[in-house]
């Protein structure tokens, strides 16, 4: 399904398994994964272990609406915010270097 890695940041979806019980319905996550901190946002679906599996493996009607959605809800927002925040991160190394530079310089000269 959607497994998007760019600049350090990863967003996957995920069913996570709570109490043990795999073979309940699981809520679905975004998963974000940042400098090895993870968050989880809840997207609303619930599915059993079978309905995961056929959902990620398998090109089922049922599940085509709920995909252009997810699809759609990744491209519109996560996407965009994560690119945003990796330009801001690139800027801001940017700076700290030529801040490091000017002060290898000020060191220097005296």
């Amino acid at each position: 399904m959607i497994n998007y890695t760019f600049s350090g940041v990863k967003i996957s979806l995920v069913r996570k398994i709570k109490n043990g019980r795999n073979k309940n319905e699981q809520p679905i996550y975004w998963r974000v994964t940042f400098l090895r901190k993870q968050s989880y946002y809840f997207t609303g679906l619930k599915y059993d272990d079978q309905e995961w599996d056929a959902f990620l493996n398998r090109n089922l009607k049922k599940h085509a609406k709920i995909k252009a959605l997810l699809d759609k809800y990744f491209y519109s927002t996560i996407k965009p915010i994560i690119d945003d925040l990796s330009d801001t991160e690139e800027n801001d190394d940017e700076d700290d270097d030529e801040d490091d530079d000017d002060e290898f310089e000020e060191e220097i000269e005296n």
